[in-house]
């Protein structure tokens, strides 16, 4: 266009000239909102003192510059001149170029070439538009934000974030190529928070003070869980009637979603009992409680002196055996009479016993002997009374030989408590005492005979023989693993 004045183009596209898309020489002519693209050389020259105001173009693709001012003046107003193969505005020095909020970025030579860049944009892009945070709801997956971008002359090249806390720069955050849009989050911070999100653009203009906000709830923690027995277990572990579970769950961050409700269990047994608590954001967490409920009291049996009958001497050896399939039978306490009892005390298979001690309902009196007994196990049952019964009767006294010719056949005969008068004489016999006996003799021989177990084991012991009217042998125990009968040995008594 030569020698023109007061000339308008708008809204026009012009390409893929073998020159410049459009020429001007000592014109006076305004361009606007046209298309001038992948022309051979330039896309718009302004030459020959013309004066070009340039407004909302699109001067893009073009083999040099997209626009080149040679000797004239040109005013440039929100144009976008990217991708030409030369410089994006080239003048001269007898040029003159100015204007403002133009998009001059990625050219093949210099942006702007001998041109101000105060023609530049300097306006930041706007705030994005339609942020949207999802899911929106409490979540323990990654976060996704995303949101529209708005028009903006450079183009949207990036974009920051930060979490949290509001920015106080525009740098202040996070930043990332608009091409890793949406945001994905995979583990942020926990909790509810904020999330600010502002834009760059091509020039690198942006501003935090354009920034869109949204909110996400991140929880990764599962819930707490508590547990209560009700009744708590003794100190064995274990319970003797019905068991209540109780859980108590507590969640700082999204709130408990799901708390088991109680369980009551009443069924025998060691019981393994899973919880299970869920939060709003699907964490979940899982508890393992063990019961164990024993409602059966132990049972068992009681003998005294073995089940023989009857004895004359008060003091017995009591056999205690004891069954329980569940926790376990543990100990015992002893009667005279099935209300006065000992202290509960370990649990043994073997027990001496006085059927006389007043402390424990006995009394001196002949005849029928009860002994009771009872059980507890871990979990505190306590088995009822297990009665035994003995005949405690008068100590009686036989004579040998007048009523026995031998001791040994005497010992068979009599019952513990019970006396053998040994008169003068030698006797060649094997001796193996299994009572609590007297033998007395009219003079005091020494003699080495066995004496009756205690407690279950075997012992030995040395007798002294006394007169008929003296005391009762005195025994000095000597223990030994083992109480062969002994070898056939003289034992003599003599007369005065």
């Amino acid at each position: 266009m030569r020698d023109s004045a007061q000339v308008k183009i708008s809204h026009c596209a012009v390409t893929k000239s073998s020159s410049a898309g459009i020429l001007l020489s000592n014109s006076l002519v305004v361009i606007e909102s046209c298309v001038i693209q992948g022309n051979s050389t330039q896309g718009i020259v302004v030459a020959f003192n013309s004066e070009a105001t340039l407004k909302g173009n699109t001067i893009t693709e073009n083999g040099k510059a997209g626009v080149e001012v040679k000797g004239s003046q040109a005013v440039l107003e929100r144009n976008i001149v990217q991708h030409n193969k030369g410089c994006g505005v080239k003048a001269d020095p007898d040029s003159t170029v100015s204007g403002r909020d133009n998009s001059v970025v990625y050219n093949g030579g210099e942006d702007l070439c001998g041109v101000s860049r105060a023609i530049q944009e300097r306006e930041p892009p706007p705030a994005p538009l339609n942020l949207r945070v999802t899911p929106e709801d409490w979540t323990n997956d990654p976060i996704t934000v995303d949101w529209d971008n708005p028009e903006d002359v450079s183009g949207i090249v990036a974009y920051w974030y930060k979490i949290g806390a509001v920015p106080r720069s525009s740098n202040d955050g996070i930043r990332k190529e608009i091409s890793e849009k949406p945001l994905t989050l995979p583990k942020p911070f926990e909790g509810e928070q904020p999330i600010y999100i502002w834009l760059e653009d091509g020039l690198g203009n942006k501003s935090h003070e354009n920034r869109a906000q949204g909110t996400y709830r991140f929880d990764k923690t599962p819930p707490r869980i508590a547990y209560i027995l009700d009744p708590k277990p003794n100190e064995h572990g274990w319970n003797n009637t019905a068991v209540t579970v109780r859980a108590e769950c507590q969640d700082a961050l999204s709130g408990v979603a799901s708390c088991p409700e109680p369980v009551t269990l009443t069924e025998e047994g060691v019981h393994k009992i899973t919880l299970r608590a869920r939060d709003n954001a699907g964490n979940t967490r899982e508890e393992t409680v063990t019961v164990r409920l024993d409602r059966t009291p132990p049972t068992g049996s009681l003998l005294i002196n073995q089940g023989a009958s009857p004895t004359a001497w008060k003091g017995v050896t009591l056999s205690i055996s004891a069954q329980d399939e569940g926790s376990g039978a543990y100990q015992m306490r002893l009667s005279n009479d099935g209300r006065s009892w000992t202290e509960w005390e370990p649990l043994r298979e073997k027990r001496l016993w006085d059927l006389t001690d007043p402390a424990y309902g006995g009394n001196p009196d002949l005849g029928t002997k009860t002994v009771y007994l009872q059980l507890r196990d871990r979990a505190g049952n306590v088995s009822d009374p297990i009665a035994a019964q003995i005949e405690l009767v008068q100590p009686k006294e036989v004579r040998v030989p007048e009523d026995f010719p031998t001791i040994a056949e005497a010992l068979e005969a009599i019952v513990p408590g019970d006396t053998v008068s040994v008169a003068p004489g030698t006797y060649r016999e094997s001796l193996l005492i299994r009572k609590a006996v007297t033998l007395k003799a009219r003079k005091p021989v020494p003699v080495e005979a066995p004496f009756p177990p205690i407690s279950g084991s075997r012992d030995s012991a040395r007798a002294s023989l006394s007169p008929i009217n003296g005391a009762m042998p005195r025994w000095s125990k000597t223990p030994r693993t083992t109480s062969p009968p002994l070898p056939p040995s003289s034992l003599t008594t003599a007369a005065g």
